[in-house]
């Protein structure tokens, strides 16, 4: 086997274990340097993935795929892996335990690469354990807060329920085809088996659900969110949704849709996450829970990719790039909450006035994820849109439509306090969430306008 095709997973294994080692010998007052070496780690793996692009192959006795899509999304694991750190650097500065936090934090990223570049039953699991333990550690990491004691608690057992679920789903798969590889459980499916088949199919959907944050199991979603330090808020609502969706794509695209018709079933599971996720939103004043519902919608969205999948050439490069759109947008956002300290809406009132950077970055971050041109989110739901146009779900893809402008009421009760009421933040952010909150802003800016340089259109 070629160990360059898991060169980015083995740097980011080294790495981790190099981190918690150095963490354990540097005195209190040195350990932000690793946070310095995290982010070297996330460098290094990141050249070893851009290696990898053109490649297409098999590995593990085909239970990981190294291809455009599984290199794409690690790219964006490592970005999101990296913006958390930087915003993690002054939460956690003078912290008993800062510098095992970014050990654990590239340790969760190992898991979220397995996971996206699972081609097999057991790899999914794999991945959605390691990703998961790391999480529920992260997000009560300070253990002396009471509220992320709960949110913990609840992140936890339904991790639990949801993956007994998955865990069930796939042996049912491999109980109906013999095999727990994704390129040939199709082929093998035990004729006669459409009852069990479609149960398997609904378990794994609420398995994968739980790390994409679509319904029935996102539940854990809002307390987690809201609980959480903001960078471990801004890691978990973006690294396990792409990884997790991805996995999604490759096993419904195993299934064979003579026997099951799994595109309408994500159909309707995306058009009740996008409208419960905006509709919650509505009434929420914390500005994290309220981006935690807003998450919950974007999976809902980005379903319209894996709906599109059979019938459109264009699904995976809308998903990838819609992949790209939300996580600048949703860093930006968070990383303007990170400045603020956690805030409720009302906090953030008159922010144009002290701090016009956040505010303008803010407001770019979430017209994003609204959709709104010329921004990387409109570009993004234009082609999600599209495929599911190509795809014959028109119901779908008009429901999408209204729900995006049915978040514009919430997005616009974060923006216009901060340019038209009088200011209420009267505190000096900080310069890391300052940086991360400018930067996604401008990528979403600039991903929006040069959309042509990253998708191969064919010439007319």
């Amino acid at each position: 086997m070629r160990l360059d095709l898991i060169s980015p997973l083995l740097i980011l294994l080294v790495g981790a274990v190099l981190t918690l080692l150095v963490g354990i010998f540097l005195p209190r007052d040195k350990q932000r340097w690793n946070a310095g070496l995290a982010l070297l780690v996330l460098g290094a793996a990141g050249v070893a993935a851009l290696t990898l692009r053109g490649t297409h192959a098999l590995i593990f006795d085909g239970s990981f795929v190294v291809d455009e899509a599984t290199v794409w999304t690690q790219l964006m694991l490592f970005a999101t892996a990296a913006a958390s750190i930087l915003l993690a650097i002054p939460v956690f500065r003078n912290d008993a335990r800062e510098g095992e936090f970014y050990s654990l934090l590239l340790f969760t990223v190992i898991g979220t690469v397995v996971l996206a570049g699972a081609a097999d039953m057991m790899e999914i699991v794999l991945g959605v354990l390691l990703s998961s333990i790391g999480g529920y550690v992260l997000v009560a990491y300070r253990r002396s807060d009471p509220l992320a004691l709960e949110a913990v608690l609840k992140y936890y057992l339904v991790g639990a329920l949801t993956n007994m679920a998955l865990i069930f789903g796939f042996a049912l798969l491999y109980g109906l085809s013999g095999s727990t590889q994704l390129g040939t459980m199709g082929e093998q499916l035990a004729p006669g088996s459409t009852l069990l088949l479609s149960i398997a199919v609904v378990l794994v959907l609420v398995g994968i659900g739980f790390k994409a944050g679509f319904v029935p199991a996102h539940f854990w979603m809002p307390d987690a969110l809201q609980a959480a330090s903001t960078p471990v808020a801004a890691l978990l609502s973006v690294a396990p949704k792409l990884a997790a969706l991805l996995a999604l794509a490759h096993v419904m695209e195993a299934l064979p849709l003579a026997r099951i018709d799994w595109p309408l079933v994500l159909a309707i599971i995306a058009a009740v996450t996008m409208s419960w996720g905006n509709l919650a939103a509505w009434r929420q004043e914390n500005l994290q829970r309220l981006l935690a519902y807003s998450s919950i919608s974007q999976s809902g969205y980005m379903l319209l990719a894996l709906v599109a999948l059979p019938d459109s050439s264009l699904a995976l490069p809308a998903l990838l790039f819609y992949f790209a759109a939300y996580l600048a947008a949703n860093f930006g956002a968070f990383a303007v909450v990170g400045a603020l300290g956690k805030p409720n809406i009302c906090d953030g009132a008159g922010l144009a006035r002290r701090h016009p950077l956040l505010a303008l970055s803010m407001a770019v971050s979430l017209l994003s994820l609204m959709g709104l041109p010329p921004l990387a989110g409109f570009v993004g739901k234009f082609l999600l849109f599209t495929v599911a146009f190509e795809a014959h779900y028109e119901w779908l893809a008009i429901l999408a439509a209204l729900n995006s402008v049915l978040s514009l009421y919430y997005y616009l009760r974060v923006i216009a306090p901060m340019y038209l009421q009088p200011p209420a933040y009267a505190g000096k952010p900080e310069p890391w969430a300052v940086i991360v909150a400018a930067v996604s802003a401008l990528a979403s800016l600039l991903l929006g306008l040069g959309v042509y340089l990253f998708l191969d259109f064919p010439a007319t």
